[in-house]
């Protein structure tokens, strides 16, 4: 009976043992199965994530691009601006130089007609001079002129009386005889 009761507890036990292996059998199957699930569950959120990185690191590439291009376009207009900014530094200093030549020849111009000027009053003053000595000459030659006309005026009068006073001695010659 001992042996029975022995062996009855025994199955028992092992009846319990089983029943506990196949509870844990079943848990491990569950917890198995929960592992799987959580597997695929972190399965497709990484894929989720590997998705959403792809598509960000499209983006950020898209968003260097048109980065890049910017820079490259900002690159260019400044470029562009400094070539401008030179052709006009260049522009202007061709319209410098060729004011202070306008400048220095409006000066030089200035100087020489002031010199014309000079020489132009020089000219009047040398003129007004001989002017002033012909009318001077002409004045005295006027008077020598009037002096020789009086004096030739004087000769023929002389002249006319010495011919009436010829005339006459020959008229009175010509009675005499």
């Amino acid at each position: 009976l001992k042996h029975d009761e022995v062996l009855a507890t025994k199955e028992k036990e092992l009846k319990e043992a089983l029943g506990a292996a196949q509870m844990t059998e079943q848990k491990l199957g569950e917890s198995e199965k929960m592992r799987e699930d959580a597997i695929n569950k972190l399965t497709a959120k990484e894929e989720e994530i590997v998705k959403k990185s792809e598509e960000l690191e499209k983006k950020l590439s898209e968003k260097e691009k048109e980065a890049l291009e910017a820079r490259e376009a900002m690159a260019a207009k400044e470029a562009a601006a400094q070539e401008a900014k030179l052709k006009h530094d260049e522009v202007l200093a061709t319209k410098e130089k060729e004011l202070k030549e306008a400048l220095g020849a409006a000066q030089m111009t200035e100087q020489k007609l002031g010199e014309s000027e000079k020489m132009r009053e020089d000219a009047i003053n040398k003129l007004t001079a001989k002017e002033e000595e012909i009318v001077k000459k002409s004045e005295e030659l006027e008077k020598k002129l009037s002096e020789k006309e009086k004096e030739a005026l004087e000769a023929r009068e002389a002249m006319a009386a010495k011919e009436a006073a010829a005339q006459e001695a020959k008229l009175k010659h010509d009675e005499v005889l």
